[in-house]
C-alpha cells in the first residue's frame, strides 16, 4: 500500500489513514498469533533459515531508509524499492505458512532477495536525488 501510495510522489491525508488503518489491523493480528499457543522450534533448520530472512529484511529497509535520508532516493524510488521489498516479504509469507521452509524454497528466496539487494543498490546509485 505505501509503494502504491507513494508512487505519484506524494502522500495524502487519506492515504496516510488507510496505511495506517492497515498497520493496526496487522498489528493486531500478529498480537493474537503471539498468543494463541502454538509453538515451534527455534534451533530448527527451517527456523534459522526465517530468522536470516527477517535479519536480511531488516538490513534491506535499513538500506531503503538511508537512501531516502541521504537524498540519494526519491519518492518514485522510494516506491519501487517498497514494491520490491513487499514481493519478497510475500514469498518469505508463502513459504513459511506450513511451518517449514525448504532448501529449495530458501535457495529461491535468496534469488529474490539478490534481485531486490541489486534494485535497491540501482536506485540509491542513479542520478535522480532527493529535491
Amino acid at each position: 500500500m505505501q509503494a502504491r501510495d507513494l508512487k505519484n510522489g506524494k502522500f495524502s491525508a487519506t492515504e496516510r489513514a488507510r496505511l495506517t488503518a492497515a498497520q493496526n489491523y496487522v498489528s493486531s493480528n500478529i498480537e493474537t498469533e503471539r498468543h494463541n499457543s502454538a509453538v515451534g522450534n527455534p534451533d530448527s533448520l527451517s527456523s534459522e533459515r526465517m530468522q536470516a530472512d527477517v535479519a536480511r529484511n531488516v538490513n534491506q529497509e535499513k538500506r531503503i531508509e538511508g537512501g531516502v535520508h541521504n537524498g540519494s532516493m526519491t519518492n518514485r524510488d522510494l516506491s519501487k524499492a517498497e514494491a520490491g521489498q513487499a514481493r519478497v516479504d510475500g514469498l518469505e509469507a508463502r513459504a513459511g505458512k506450513n511451518g517449514y521452509v525448504g532448501h529449495n524454497e530458501q535457495q529461491s528466496i535468496n534469488r529474490a532477495d539478490n534481485r531486490q539487494s541489486r534494485r535497491i543498490y540501482h536506485e540509491k546509485h542513479n542520478a535522480q536525488v532527493r529535491g
